[in-house]
């Protein structure tokens, strides 16, 4: 099931740099048919080894050239880390929901993205008030209430700045 925060808890990751690869994920990871998979249609990428790959535009490319979307779909493939939504573009969503069909998993937002749409969720668990949403609507007017409450570090005024994302801080 899909576990959605508004919000970003200090527990959640602010950045995918240098992740896969360290002492955090091993590249092994990337092997995987999965992740294969994600790179490929992600990316349009093709994974030469666990931390190779080669880009029709690119060229020769490394792991840390990979898209954030691609390197945080595997991420949540292989932990239970809370990612942030915004990293994740809507060709990544079918991914999301491939992932919430075999494990529970967890991402924080701080606006609404059309889950149900590119996605095809059914049902999101919404962490901030313990409620199941299974309308997309609902799912916007669930994000205007829950924005008017205070749930301290889970509440949808908690941002990432950019810096933060990009591992510069």
């Amino acid at each position: 099931m899909l576990h959605l925060i508004f919000g970003y808890p200090s527990k959640a990751l602010r950045t995918h740099r240098n992740y896969i690869g360290s002492r955090f994920l091993d590249k092994k990871c990337m092997l995987d048919e999965f992740s294969k998979r994600v790179v490929k249609e992600i990316d349009k990428t093709e994974t030469i080894t666990s931390g190779a790959f080669y880009s029709p535009v690119l060229g020769d490319i490394s792991l840390r050239d990979l898209s954030g979307g691609a390197q945080f779909l595997i991420i949540l493939n292989n932990t239970n880390e809370i990612v942030p939504l915004e990293f994740l573009g809507d060709n990544c969503f079918p991914f999301l929901k491939e992932i919430a069909d075999r494990k529970d998993i967890t991402v924080c937002s701080g606006g609404v993205r059309n889950l149900f749409k590119n996605g095809g969720f059914t049902e999101i668990h919404i962490v901030n008030d313990d409620t199941i949403i299974t309308e997309p609507l609902d799912l916007l007017w669930k994000c205007n209430e829950l924005e008017q409450i205070d749930f301290g570090e889970y509440s949808i005024k908690n941002r990432i700045s950019y810096y933060e994302a990009m591992g510069m801080v």
